[in-house]
């Protein structure tokens, strides 16, 4: 799950893999358009983080609201809540 949460900065996403995998993790808005890929890599098996600065993908600051960060490994698809604040 993202920390902190609801944020005003950036968030640290963190998840653990039991063997290596192609690893996607992307920040959409409620309409599910992507705001910002963060991961699109293979990983390790192991634990690993990563941080969203809050930015979009042109590099504006993202507005607040509710966004969803979308972690897809070896078939499987997690999604987590994120309030980013001002």
């Amino acid at each position: 799950a993202p920390w902190p949460n609801p944020t005003s900065g950036p968030a640290s996403l963190s998840f653990a893999l039991p063997k290596s995998a192609h690893v996607r993790v992307a920040v959409l808005d409620l309409s599910g358009r992507m705001v910002r890929q963060l991961a699109d890599r293979s990983f390790a098996p192991g634990r690993h983080g990563l941080t969203w600065d809050g930015l979009d993908a042109t590099g504006r600051v993202a507005a607040p609201g509710l966004y969803f960060v979308r972690l897809s490994a070896d078939g499987q698809e997690r999604v987590a809540r994120l309030s980013r604040l001002r």
